[in-house]
């Protein structure tokens, strides 16, 4: 067990020492979400990542139930109207890449 002692300097040190980023990337990428064509980790327009996986999982499936129910958003009633009045058109948009 550490001491208390122990927990302050590695608070110090933690405190010294910036948080390093890594650098964008130079590459170019085309946004599954929007098509804007785009450099770095992120697309401007939208914020979605450019990691976003066409396949489907077990992860992505519960993550993705997970934001729909997620009641603190407008996240569920929109799901939920989607789900009711065009169902085939969110999934198809969800597996296509439209994840925001």
């Amino acid at each position: 067990m550490i001491s208390l002692k122990g927990k302050w300097q590695q608070f110090c040190r933690w405190q010294r020492n910036p948080i390093q980023y890594k650098p964008l990337t130079d590459e170019k990428h085309v946004c599954l979400n929007c098509g804007q064509e785009f450099k770095g980790d992120y697309c401007p327009r939208c914020s979605q990542s450019k990691n976003v996986e066409k396949k489907i999982s077990w992860s992505t499936i519960s993550s993705g139930f997970l934001e729909a129910f997620n009641i603190e958003g407008r996240s569920f009633p929109r799901a939920l109207w989607h789900l009711i009045c065009r169902p085939g058109y969110m999934i198809g948009d969800y597996i296509s890449g439209h994840r925001r």
